[in-house]
């Protein structure tokens, strides 16, 4: 007997709630020593203090964004060089942070 997993819908996570952020990983460069690192998604999300399910992520690769589209509206989270990793303004800003 075989059981079939149900496919999860757009945009939910586990049930925990919409997708509103888009995360995007990327190079930066450190204001202290100038030398450039990589950080990832899940880096993105603890500095930003949101959690992993309310987060869509971009495609690092430019062959792999070739074609996709983010899902609209959601607030773009990207490695900051001046460290400030306070979430933007915007129709989220009052969404409580995970501690």
């Amino acid at each position: 007997m075989t059981t079939e997993a149900k496919p999860r819908e757009v945009g939910l996570s586990e049930g925990l709630g919409p997708v509103r952020y888009l995360l995007c990983p990327g190079q930066v460069m450190s204001k202290t020593y100038g030398q450039y690192h990589y950080v990832g998604a899940n880096d993105l999300a603890r500095l930003y203090g949101v959690r992993m399910d309310q987060c869509e992520v971009r495609p690092s690769s430019p062959s792999a964004r070739l074609g996709w589209r983010p899902k609209a509206g959601l607030i773009a989270l990207h490695p900051r060089y001046d460290g400030n990793y306070t979430l933007p303004a915007g129709p989220n800003a009052g969404i409580e942070r995970q501690p």
